[in-house]
């Protein structure tokens, strides 16, 4: 044996010991971002049935809204989405380190990934959630005939925590429960069992229906990505799965895309249903990224990583040595990216919004509005400020975003300066991110006394870096 079983486990005990540490050390120095505070303020500011019926702009179905809501109406603040990623992720690594059968060394791979390391256990998004999820399907798919009901629950749960696992649920309705019932040698018992599971996804599938049909409707949903075509999709796809570690380095991503060609022929040879399920969720979340959002961001990329992680992990009985030296090194390039992503959390701001927020609360005065062009960039603003926040766009005054087509109108110079004129005291926060953001501030310098009164000091991972100014008496031409 390579280690006796007493040094095993506690080698074990010791990583686990170490990555408690290390996220909780990292959760007491992140900066809350626009995505993150998205989450806190949808629960503060709406009721569940509206939570609901805002799903399909978000892409995050109701279940994890549902799991924060009560802890933010209780007066949770917004690091409650901080408190679940970094408690998800630890009971996730508990359970595989502890409670899942397998080799060690997959187990060290998936520890020292950087979606474990740093963005599911650090940022406040539901991926956590997804992760935990995937953990317990890994629990449970040496068992999954026996227990075809409760890997359907399960799987219903995956597909209302995150849009992008609709493909990883949907082959397993047509690769696992119908080829269960209809072409294996089943008793009637067991093909009851599949009935029953299929009727449990089924109650989910109207649940996740009941949240995303706007999106077939004109005008309204998620917005489409109209320049969709089969040989850009071809080109996403595969950048896709070979920039799935990080985005920063050329050579991590060349290493990646080869150990993975590596690997899907080598899934595909070893077993059909793994390298199915692998490569069917991966084309459905690369697909969905592309026509519906219009790019793949390091979130979801983290997300198939994590999924490719898992699906070796279900293949671990038969990985050999050389398999073995490849998934190390897809780890020590992942841990690249882990390096940089602590070190602008740690060293430099992840996010401007706090720092910015203190000084709202601390010089500008409560009852003053402030206008802000992008909204969402705002979003990390609002959590920790009591004034009110006016989107010119929209003409209305927000808190949390929701994503309407009208967004995207030109905001009319006009309509700006009567609001300012009907209204004592008005700041604008100026975030660089959108180009009418420039167009606003000259027109408010060339009509109204305006003061920069705020720039953020350090340039942030999130590119949330804003500058406040205080709009003044109108000038006399």
């Amino acid at each position: 044996m390579f280690m006796s079983f007493n040094k095993r486990k506690w080698l074990t005990i010791g990583l686990f010991a170490l990555y408690c540490v290390g996220i909780l050390f990292m959760f007491f120095h992140h900066e809350n971002w626009r995505d993150e505070a998205q989450s806190y303020l949808l629960c503060r500011d709406m009721n569940l049935w509206q939570i609901f019926q805002n799903a399909h702009y978000e892409g995050h179905p109701i279940f994890y809204y549902l799991l924060l809501y009560p802890f933010v109406k209780l007066g949770v603040g917004p690091s409650i989405v901080n408190i679940f990623s970094a408690f998800f992720m630890i009971l996730s690594m508990y359970l595989l380190l502890f409670k899942i059968p397998g080799r060690d060394w997959i187990k060290f791979c998936i520890l020292f990934s950087y979606p474990v390391l740093y963005e599911f256990s650090v940022v406040g998004r539901s991926y956590s959630l997804i992760f935990f999820l995937l953990t317990l399907y890994v629990w449970i798919f040496p068992y999954r005939k026996e227990k075809p009901i409760l890997l359907a629950v399960i799987l219903g749960l995956l597909l209302n925590t995150h849009l992008l696992m609709f493909g990883f649920v949907g082959f397993h309705v047509f690769g696992f429960y119908f080829y269960e019932i209809y072409f294996s040698k089943n008793d009637s018992s067991v093909r009851k069992k599949m009935y029953q599971a299929l009727a449990v996804l089924g109650f989910f599938g109207i649940l996740f229906y009941g949240q995303f049909y706007p999106v077939l409707v004109p005008n309204d949903g998620l917005r489409m990505n109209t320049e969709f075509s089969l040989s850009n999709f071809v080109i996403f796809f595969f950048s896709f799965l070979a920039g799935q570690t990080c985005n920063y380095s050329f050579l991590s991503v060349f290493v990646t895309f080869g150990i993975l060609v590596f690997v899907l022929f080598w899934m595909f040879r070893s077993n059909r249903f793994v390298f199915w399920l692998f490569l069917c969720s991966s084309f459905f979340m690369a697909f969905l990224l592309d026509f519906v959002l219009g790019g793949a961001s390091i979130y979801s990329s983290a997300l198939v990583y994590s999924l490719f992680l898992f699906c070796v992990f279900l293949l671990s009985s038969d990985i050999t040595k050389p398999f073995l030296i490849g998934l190390s090194i897809l780890s020590i390039c992942s841990c690249f990216t882990v390096y940089k992503a602590y070190s602008f959390d740690y060293l430099y701001p992840y996010s401007n919004g706090i720092e910015t927020a203190k000084y709202i609360q601390k010089e500008v005065e409560d009852h003053a509005i402030i206008l802000c062009n992008c909204d969402h960039m705002c979003s990390s603003l609002i959590p920790y400020t009591s004034n009110r926040f006016y989107h010119p766009n929209s003409k209305e005054f927000f808190t949390y975003i929701v994503w309407k087509a009208k967004r995207d109108d030109m905001p009319v110079m006009r309509e700006i300066g009567e609001f300012v004129d009907s209204h004592d005291l008005v700041y604008y926060v100026y975030t660089n991110y959108n180009w009418e953001d420039n167009l606003i501030v000259d027109y408010l310098d060339q009509n109204y006394q305006l003061d920069l009164v705020y720039s953020s000091s350090l340039k942030s991972y999130s590119f949330e870096d804003y500058r406040i100014y205080k709009i003044g008496e109108k000038k006399e031409f």
